[in-house]
């Protein structure tokens, strides 16, 4: 497969690839054993990135669900500033 599969469905997702099938790759890989997001100090991106392509997508609330997540769990990521900046209402 890849060498780093995360960074590659990121720079899908952040290069246009449908967002769906980025959320199925998501998917996929945290089910493989390439990947698991219990174990790895990545999860903050891997949440980040779901949060995102729900967003793309159209699933709105559970891209909120994603970003929550990554603010709760991760609160000293790089990622939660920016899933942060998406739940903060806008006056």
């Amino acid at each position: 497969l890849f060498k780093e599969p995360l960074d590659d469905i990121g720079n899908q997702l952040l290069g246009g690839t449908d967002p769906k099938q980025i959320r199925e790759m998501l998917t996929h890989l945290n089910q493989s054993k390439a990947f698991n997001c219990k174990t790895s100090s990545r999860c903050d991106e891997f949440h980040y990135f779901l949060g995102l392509a729900n967003e793309l997508a159209g699933d709105n609330q559970v891209a909120i669900d994603s970003y929550a997540q990554v603010w709760r769990e991760y609160p000293n990521s790089f990622y939660t500033i920016m899933a942060r900046s998406k739940l903060e209402l806008i006056p």
